[in-house]
């Protein structure tokens, strides 16, 4: 924490403009004064190339208005509160760069073994078209999935249950022609954005679980009518979604053969290890 913490301040310090300053003329004009290294500059009619350490380059003055320092003094916030946002946008930053698009993973793998790579790489499961076991990292954080095109291979099932994926990394979850089944339960990034995005699988998606993730609203839910082919849809714990009631029966009206899970406030909901047993375990839950 004390490493952290240091690193911020001279986060903070380095971009300080006071770093630049040598000192101040106390004329009726506050100036700056300072030498120049590696760039070209014009003065006294001459072109002049400033490298370090000469001792014939003539003295250039910025003029610097006071409050500017004032106002820069003012944005230099040590509190812990600014700490705390500044590793929350250091840590979404770091998210961004790691979910980012990889063009040459699509074009090695395909886009069903890439997008197998990137969720179980990232502690979720997937499984495959004509099997039952859920392919998932092991204690050492090990997994075993092909590293090369396999054409007979197409996922399934995709558990991103607790995995904190953002909507900027669903690019890496495209052209999965036989994607049938699916869980964002408990992701904290999940909100409308997501609902809508889930409605490009309208022709395949049989099961839709975004139980307990607490940004999804009334509209999110909305947006699911077009998954025409879905059979359990999974909405209990959405402390956002305020007009359940209404907002599911406009949509059983919509999806007659789906049942929706959550109305009143069915919890604890475990994974069917097959799609043909999700019936039976939900049967045996009620």
């Amino acid at each position: 924490m004390f490493f952290i913490v240091g690193m911020a301040v001279i986060h903070r310090l380095a971009l300080s403009p006071f770093v630049l300053l040598k000192r101040f003329h106390s004329n009726k004009t506050r100036y700056v004064e300072s030498r120049l290294w590696n760039i070209r500059y014009e003065a006294e009619g001459k072109r002049y190339s400033v490298e370090e350490g000469s001792k014939t380059l003539p003295q250039i003055k910025y003029v610097v208005p006071v409050d500017y320092f004032l106002k820069a003094a003012k944005r230099s916030d040590f509190t812990w509160s600014a700490f705390k946002n500044w590793y929350q946008r250091f840590r979404m930053t770091l998210t961004y760069e790691d979910q980012k698009f990889i063009p040459e993973r699509l074009a090695i793998l395909g886009p069903d073994l890439a997008a197998a790579h990137f969720i179980v790489h990232r502690g979720g499961g997937v499984r495959f078209v004509g099997r039952n076991d859920w392919i998932r990292k092991d204690d050492k954080d090990d997994y075993f999935l092909p590293r090369k095109y396999v054409s007979d291979i197409s996922v399934e099932a995709l558990d991103l249950a607790g995995v904190s994926i953002i909507y900027d990394g669903l690019i890496n979850l495209v052209n999965l022609r036989d994607l049938r089944w699916l869980s964002f339960r408990s992701c904290e990034n999940v909100d409308d954005w997501f609902c809508d995005w889930v409605g490009r699988y309208a022709d395949t998606l049989e099961y839709l679980d975004i139980g307990s993730c607490k940004e999804v609203t009334d509209r999110g839910i909305a947006a699911l009518h077009r998954l025409r082919n879905l059979k359990t849809l999974i909405v209990n714990d959405l402390p956002k979604f305020e007009n359940r009631q209404l907002v599911c029966l406009l949509l059983s009206d919509m999806l007659p053969d789906c049942r929706i899970i959550g109305i009143n406030d069915v919890s604890d909901l475990h994974l069917p290890n097959d799609t043909h047993d999700k019936q039976d375990a939900i049967e045996a839950k009620n």
